[in-house]
Parts: C-alpha cells; structure tokens; sequence
C-alpha cells in the first residue's frame, strides 16, 4: 500500500506499518462469503545437522553421555496453528522453523561417590541456543482477516527473531540403604533447575503499528520452570 492508494483501500490514516506493506482490499470476490480458510498439505520442511556423542562406560565408579548437535531446519509452516502473511504468495514464508535449533549440548554422568553411604550423583546439562519466533505487528493491518495474526513488520521475515540461548542444570542425588538379602532403600533427591537460571522460552513478538517497536518488543515473557525440588523414597524387595 501507498499513500496514493490509500483511501482507494478504505484506510483514511495508514499506519507506518502499512505504508509499503501488502494490505488486501476490504471487498470479497464473493460477497456472500467472509472470510474462508483451508488447511492446506503443501507445507515443506528441510532439516541439515551433523552431531557427535562420547560416551563412558561405567569404570571407577563413573559413566556419562555428551552429545553435541549443530543443525538447521527451514519450512514454510511450522504447525497447523500458523497463517501465511499473504495467503497467495505462500514462497515468502520459507524461514527458520519455530523447531529449529542452531546448536544444541546434552552432557549426563552417573558418579558413585568414594565415600562410605553408597550415595550416586545424576547431573543433567542442557545448553541451546535459542529458538525463532515469528515478529508481528500485533493487529490485522493487512487485512488479511487471518488468525492466528500473521502480519509482519516492514523488512522482518518470519521468524526472524531469537529468544535468548538457554542453560539447564539438572541433578539428582540417590543414597542407597541396604535392608540385607535383595533389599534395599533408596532415597531421592532430583533438582531440577538447580541454579534457577533464567532462560527465556518466549519473548514479545508484538511491534507495533509505528515506526519504532513499542516498548517491551523482544523482550522475555516466559521462562523455564524455576528451581524445582523433588524428594522420593524407592523401595525395593
């Protein structure tokens, strides 16, 4: 849209969002209808990675498992909860996937402690880069009648925004005591988020109608679970 055609479009103020957008035009080719939507199967999807694990046995009471990933995966329609900007050039949505993944490190270790007790150490370490989310205007300023909203600030792709890399440790503390023959008692103790770092899951997608993005754009808005503390009994005989 332009500012010549503006008002031929019915918009008296144009936002700066729409000025040099697509924005469809108010009427239908069939008035008796409003807005019609069909779930297409034409939806494709590429996934390129290379990974590399190392692993231990047990041997002097210690075993662990590190594998380390480096991937891409483009699509044009991540899941079935997602709308084209512009329903008829569906080539424009060819991007990062929402599951696409850059780099991603699983490092777990069992340790059998060399103190009397019989007590084992679990730790779990995740570390990713982040994720795509698609950035949005935050209103149907294309007119497209879509919804979920589809409509993409100027110059930004779809999903061309990263939530922030994410860390998780996790560990689990098990000590073990004999009942004598087969039997015996395990008391548990898992940590999840032991560190309670913070490592966003979401963040705002939502620019704005103008030229600068409203405050709060980009910003986190959902994390991981906070430090969880789990305690178990296990009994075995």
């Amino acid at each position: 849209m332009t500012l010549t055609n503006a008002a031929s479009l019915g918009i008296a103020n144009p936002t700066p969002q729409q000025i040099g957008n697509e924005v469809f035009p108010p009427g239908r080719q069939n008035s008796q209808f409003s807005n019609i939507y069909q779930i297409g199967d034409a939806a494709s999807s590429t996934y390129n990675g290379i990974s590399f694990t190392l692993n231990r046995r047990l041997s002097n009471d210690v075993e662990f498992s590190g594998s380390y990933t480096l991937s891409k995966t483009l699509d044009d329609a991540s899941d079935f909860d997602e709308q084209p900007q512009n329903p008829f050039d569906l080539a424009a949505e060819h991007a990062l996937s929402r599951q696409n993944q850059q780099q991603r490190l699983v490092f777990n270790a069992l340790w059998n402690l060399p103190i009397p007790g019989q007590i084992e150490l679990a730790p779990l370490i995740t570390i990713g880069t982040g994720r795509p989310i698609n950035p949005l205007v935050g209103l149907d300023s294309n007119r497209n009648g879509a919804f979920p909203l589809s409509a993409r600030p100027l110059g930004l792709r779809r999903n061309s925004l990263l939530t922030p890399r994410g860390a998780i440790v996790d560990l689990g503390v098990v000590k073990t005591i004999n009942l004598g023959e087969h039997r015996h008692l395990d008391l548990i103790t898992q940590f999840f988020n032991l560190f309670n770092h913070t490592s966003a899951t979401a963040i705002n997608p939502s620019f704005g109608t103008g030229t600068l993005p409203l405050p709060g754009y980009g910003q986190p808005i959902q994390d991981f679970s906070p430090r969880i503390i789990q305690l178990a009994l296990n009994l075995e005989y």
